[in-house]
């Protein structure tokens, strides 16, 4: 499957919520919309498909790896931010293609943390591969077995993202 294929299965998808919820990280707003997006790409696809999101009023994207495919951590960012903002809460999970960029100063990490520290969302664990946080009362699990991890990563991601949904009680948890 080439990359446009790719896009172009992502393009509807989206998530919509339901009315208020409690959990930790405070209520869901009402029709609260989470685009699910992964192998981006920077090409006019790409750009369509965040133009999209912004058209459907989505109000977060959960990114699940294969960023660009160019290791090129700035003109990612710059795509996202030029369509949705640079204050615009974008959550990612590295895939086996952004690892040649992912923990370089200034790489694709680099931008997920600076982004977060932006919007005032405090995270738990290693950021983009390891990784919880709460955004508006929905819990959100970021891993990426298999990409760093020496041995055998089940365990290592089992037991993280167990221990994770046992002590959270969001209505909403994605992982």
């Amino acid at each position: 499957m080439n990359i446009r294929m790719k896009t172009a299965i992502v393009v509807g998808v989206a998530m919509v919520l339901g009315p208020p919820v409690w959990g930790e990280g405070g209520s869901t707003p009402v029709d609260f919309k989470i685009a699910f997006i992964g192998d981006q790409g920077i090409l006019s696809t790409s750009r369509a498909v965040l133009q999209l999101i912004a058209d459907e009023g989505a109000h977060a994207v959960v990114h699940s790896g294969d960023f660009d495919y160019k290791d090129d951590p700035n003109a990612w960012e710059a795509q996202i931010n030029a369509i949705l903002g640079p204050d615009f809460p974008y959550f990612a999970s590295i895939g086996n293609h952004d690892r040649p960029e992912f923990f370089w100063p200034g790489g694709y990490q680099d931008l997920l943390r600076d982004r977060m520290k932006r919007l005032g969302i405090d995270w738990d664990g290693e950021l983009g591969v390891l990784s919880s946080l709460h955004y508006k009362g929905v819990f959100i699990l970021l891993t990426a077995p298999g990409i760093f991890v020496v041995g055998d990563p089940r365990d290592l991601y089992k037991n993280y993202i167990t221990e994770q949904l046992a002590a959270d009680d969001s209505l909403w948890r994605i992982s």
